[in-house]
């Protein structure tokens, strides 16, 4: 297949992102929209689903920041009370079940309202999914911001490829490791991330079918299968099969595509997803500690 287009002509997307107080910070969203989801090939039909605290927001939302064009179809539904707070990160699921059922789209996709995914975080993902697929591996991406022209990795900490390292939020060791590159083209390598939480969850149909009849489609039950790590309701809103049906020792599914850039391991620009703020970056300036980029993630 050839890497700048897709392997379906015309693919149809159902997008469903989280639009809590849409007005707050309306650019970010338009931004996500314009440059990433837009420039996905094909038909999208996109779905903003906005808390009920904040649907009086809609119209004004709706008329200066969600432009569609013509291979676009933007749907604004406002959730009603059960889907208050972070609840709201599950207010699609319903909906896009649905979907999932009747079978009307080739991709299905999940993100927070500030995450831009792209034409080439899509290409790389298609591209790479079917092989990685008989590994028991889906491929994912790591979050950065942009911080003083660099890529700020927000959602990682450093690791030595295949050995144990600490990690002092688990209490724990874990290892980062190395899969083949079946297909033989693109990267050296893939990489299990320690924390496989990119912000979103993107499926086809035969894996969203999977999804719907898994405990990771159930809010009472999702964030349980992510262990000592921690997700909470956001969290597990995009987990997809991540923990789903794990072989003996694997500890999730999700790998970033990896390359040897100057002797170092790289993570590639299309196995990066933006988060479109630098808050976290700030955070992490304030506190002292270094910023993580792509080629410092991980060391041999």
């Amino acid at each position: 297949m050839d890497s700048s287009q897709s392997s379906i002509e015309q693919p149809k997307f159902y997008i469903a992102v989280t639009a809590h107080g849409p007005l707050a910070r309306p650019e970010a969203i338009e931004e996500c929209l314009q440059l990433g989801w837009l420039s996905l090939p094909g038909w999208k039909d996109i779905y903003y689903f906005v808390d009920k605290e904040h649907e009086h927001e809609v119209i004004q939302f709706s008329e200066r920041y969600l432009k569609a064009n013509e291979w676009s179809q933007i749907h604004v539904m406002c959730c009603d009370e059960r889907w208050n707070g972070w609840n709201l990160t599950w207010a699609h699921k319903p909906h896009m079940r649905q979907a999932i059922m009747s079978k009307a789209y080739d991709y299905y996709i999940y993100a927070e309202n500030d995450i831009k995914f792209s034409l080439p975080n899509f290409l790389y993902w298609e591209k790479h999914k079917d092989h990685l697929r008989k590994q028991n591996l889906i491929p994912s991406f790591a979050t950065f911001e942009k911080w003083e022209g660099s890529k700020s990795i927000i959602t990682n900490h450093p690791m030595q490829l295949n050995t144990k390292t600490f990690n002092p939020f688990w209490g724990r060791d874990y290892v980062a490791l190395t899969h083949i590159n079946t297909s033989g083209e693109d990267y050296a390598a893939f990489v299990s991330p320690e924390n496989p939480y990119p912000c979103l969850m993107i499926l086809d149909q035969a894996d969203a079918s999977r999804y719907i009849s898994s405990p990771a489609h159930n809010m009472a039950t999702a964030h349980t299968l992510a262990g000592d790590r921690g997700w909470g309701i956001p969290e597990a809103a995009s987990m997809g099969l991540c923990f789903v049906n794990l072989r003996p020792g694997q500890e999730h599914r999700r790998v970033l595509p990896l390359n040897m850039v100057d002797g170092k391991p790289t993570v590639p620009d299309e196995g990066l997803v933006e988060h479109v703020d630098n808050k976290y970056t700030e955070r992490i300036k304030a506190a002292g500690k270094p910023i993580l980029l792509p080629e410092t993630m991980y060391v041999l």
